[in-house]
């Protein structure tokens, strides 16, 4: 029985153990009964080398420096690699200097025939699925899951994004457009799900609201299984109370938002339409008010860098007001040029881009370190906010206040004890201080 080995590497920054990487279990189950799979994910466990006929490996561009060096090891003893993610979707290419084989697009519609290859020993170079009309979505093979602790199940109910963002890469990769999965499969996933948290992770679990109807039956077909879940979602979701209170009703818990920024023009530039509409009648703080109305709490991305950010007092300024409108939670990143996004290739072209020795310098493209030189301050500015932003707001008083607040205004103690649940599984900064830990004592009374 030949034996492939399924690797999640580390990216090296954070820990993220809170739901299953997804695309590991779609592999599992595309593969034949007659292979052996051993599942290694690098955020629970660092990888040393074992024995096995195929190597499979799923990275993001931060992670991708490690997928090669796994893969070194392997194609020096003649075994064949094999990788897939956005990051050599767009630069297959660069890939294929280091793997045997690689995947641009989804795994679905190609998996089969790249293992009759590797049986027949003839793997082509690159395994192209990109044909819209002809993809499919595949439940995982949840077993392969259970060898670790993580915090919740991963499901998905449709693939791809209709939006066209800058500085995203996930739209351009799937022309703008969103394929959804059947319900009656979804709700079969569901049915093999054991754990109490469901994590769904759709680009955009609403779609734009495309097919308002589809959410709604969905999300009641969820009630009767009596999970909590979370997912991303968009801002405009606040102008749909009959969703939102479905939400409420069918467990939701924690809606992932991107609010990027709260300046208007900013939002113009970036093409990030939604927000701007709905910032430009409601406060971000009116809008997490109507939210947290439906005891759901809400994680934010915030993206800092822009050519519109006029100075670094004025990012410290935007920050201390999306701090104060009551966000639950955040993850503040700076503007990253990822290959595929319209940025990238807008820096690239202005040759502002210093971070280009590729690919030793991926491992820097983490959202953490400024790669590229700002308009209007040094890159050297840049990082040090990030730094300062966050030690200050992930400090002990500051996160502890968050905690409390979050209970104060979503009036639900499982709303958030799930958001710190998520916290603890990714901020290994944070799950040492004291009252995270007395926390942690009893969110583990609490979930049994």
């Amino acid at each position: 029985m030949k034996k492939i080995l399924l690797i999640n590497p580390k990216s090296g920054f954070a820990s993220f153990t809170f739901n299953e990487p997804l695309v590991l279990g779609v592999l599992a189950a595309l593969t034949p009964d007659d292979y052996k799979i051993e599942f290694i994910d690098e955020n629970f466990e660092p990888f040393t080398y074992r024995e096995c006929d195929l190597v499979a490996i799923t990275s993001s561009t931060s992670a991708i420096n490690r997928a090669y060096h796994i893969a070194e090891q392997y194609n020096k003893n003649g075994i064949p690699t094999i990788i897939g993610g956005i990051h050599v979707s767009y630069l297959p290419e660069e890939a294929t200097k280091y793997f045997t084989s690689v995947v641009v697009g989804d795994a679905e519609g190609v998996w089969h025939t790249l293992l009759k290859d590797f049986e027949n020993n003839s793997l082509k170079k690159i395994y192209e699925n990109l044909d819209f009309k002809n993809r499919y979505i595949v439940a995982p093979k949840r077993s392969i899951f259970k060898k670790y602790k993580y915090g919740a199940a991963s499901i998905e109910t449709s693939r791809g994004c209709t939006g066209s963002c800058d500085y995203c890469s996930i739209h351009a990769l799937y022309h703008n457009r969103r394929h959804t999965r059947p319900i009656e499969d979804i709700v079969k996933d569901l049915e093999t799900i054991d754990k109490k948290v469901v994590f769904f992770t759709d680009d955009n679990f609403i779609g734009n609201f495309r097919d308002k109807d589809r959410i709604k039956t969905i999300l009641e077909a969820l009630i009767k299984f009596d999970k909590k879940w979370a997912a991303f979602c968009t801002l405009d979701i606040v102008k749909h109370p009959d969703l939102l209170e479905l939400f409420q009703k069918s467990g939701c818990v924690i809606l992932y938002i991107g609010i990027e920024t709260d300046q208007i023009d900013t939002l113009i530039t970036i093409k990030k339409p939604i927000n701007k509409r709905v910032l430009g009648d409601l406060s971000l703080k009116d809008c997490l008010k109507i939210i947290h109305g439906y005891k759901i709490s809400v994680m934010g991305f915030l993206i800092f860098g822009f050519d519109t950010d006029q100075s670094i007092d004025e990012m410290y300024l935007r920050m201390e007001r999306i701090d104060k409108s009551g966000i639950d939670w955040y993850v503040i990143f700076l503007l990253t040029p990822i290959p595929g996004s319209q940025i990238f290739f807008n820096l690239r072209d202005e040759n502002r881009i210093i971070k280009n020795n590729y690919p030793k310098d991926w491992e820097q493209y983490n959202f953490t370190n400024s790669v590229f030189t700002p308009k209007n301050f040094s890159p050297e500015e840049l990082n040090e906010f990030f730094i300062k932003t966050n030690t200050y707001y992930y400090n002990q008083k500051n996160t502890l206040k968050r905690f409390m607040r979050t209970l104060i205004s979503t009036k639900s103690l499982k709303s958030t004890t799930y958001l710190y649940l998520w916290a603890i599984n990714n901020y290994s900064n944070v799950r040492g201080y004291w009252h995270m830990k007395i926390f942690q004592f009893f969110v583990k009374i609490f979930l049994k």
